[in-house]
């Protein structure tokens, strides 16, 4: 029980965050990736990455 609440707490940690660096980085690797295959770039939203923020932590309020 003790290392599944620490796991938890560990992502829960790593969600609340706001848009870090290893966002952004992995959102430039999906990127370089599609790019590289001849698909158009994905374009960052901040609006879609707050509403889904949003329902990130309305859903682990959900199960707590």
């Amino acid at each position: 029980m003790k290392k599944f609440l620490t796991i938890l707490l560990t992502l829960l940690s790593i969600i609340s965050y706001s848009q870090t660096k290893l966002d952004m980085e992995i959102f430039n690797i999906i990127n370089q990736y599609r790019t590289s295959k001849g698909i158009n770039k994905l374009s960052w939203s901040q609006e879609a990455f707050s509403v889904s923020k949003k329902h990130n932590e309305y859903m682990v309020g959900t199960f707590l």
